[in-house]
C-alpha cells in the first residue's frame, strides 16, 4: 500500500509539472500573438511614454501622459525632455489612424503610428478629482487598443511604469 502511494505521488507531481509547462507555453504564445498584432512602432512608443511618465488623464478620444519622452522632430530620437503626449484616433483620408500627439513649449508634433485602429484608452484607471488635472502614475498601466482588422475586439497591453 505504501509503494502504491509513493508511485501515485510521483505520477501526480510529474503530471503537475507537465500541466504547468503547457500553461506557461500557452501564455507565452498568447503574448507573442498580441505583440505581433500590435504594430512594432506603437509598442515602442507606448513602452517609452509609459516608462517615462509621471502623470495621466483620460481625454474624450484617448488619453494623455505627462512624460519625459519628447521625440526630437528631426532625428526622431528620444530627447528626454518634458512633454505632454496624447494618443487619439483620427480619421485621415477615410482611414482611422492612431495618432501620437506631442506638445512641448507650444510646439505640436503629430506622428501617425498605425492604421486600422478604432479606439484607444486606459483600462481600469479611475481619475481622481478634476478631469483637467493629471493623476499620479500607477505601478502598471494597461492600454486597450481596438483594431478594426481584429473585429474591434480589444487587445490589452500592460506596461510597467515605475
Amino acid at each position: 500500500m505504501m509503494l502504491t502511494l509513493v508511485i501515485v505521488s510521483i505520477l501526480t507531481v510529474a503530471a503537475m509539472r507537465v500541466t504547468i509547462n503547457i500553461s506557461r507555453a500557452h501564455a507565452l504564445e498568447q503574448t507573442r500573438d498580441r505583440a505581433s498584432a500590435l504594430e512594432p512602432r506603437l509598442d515602442e512608443l507606448l513602452r517609452m511614454d509609459t516608462g517615462h511618465a509621471d502623470g495621466w488623464r483620460h481625454t474624450s478620444d484617448g488619453f494623455e501622459l505627462r512624460s519625459l519622452s519628447a521625440i526630437d522632430r528631426d532625428s526622431l530620437r528620444l530627447a528626454h525632455l518634458p512633454v505632454t503626449v496624447r494618443y487619439e484616433v483620427r480619421q485621415i483620408g477615410g482611414v482611422s489612424w492612431l495618432v501620437r500627439r506631442q506638445g512641448r513649449q507650444g510646439k505640436i508634433f503629430n506622428e501617425l503610428v498605425c492604421s486600422g485602429v478604432s479606439d484607444v484608452g486606459l483600462d481600469s484607471l479611475v481619475a481622481d478629482g478634476e478631469p483637467e488635472k493629471f493623476n499620479d502614475m500607477p505601478q502598471t498601466m494597461t492600454i486597450v487598443v481596438k483594431f478594426k482588422k481584429h473585429g474591434n475586439s480589444p487587445l490589452k497591453f500592460t506596461y510597467r511604469t515605475k
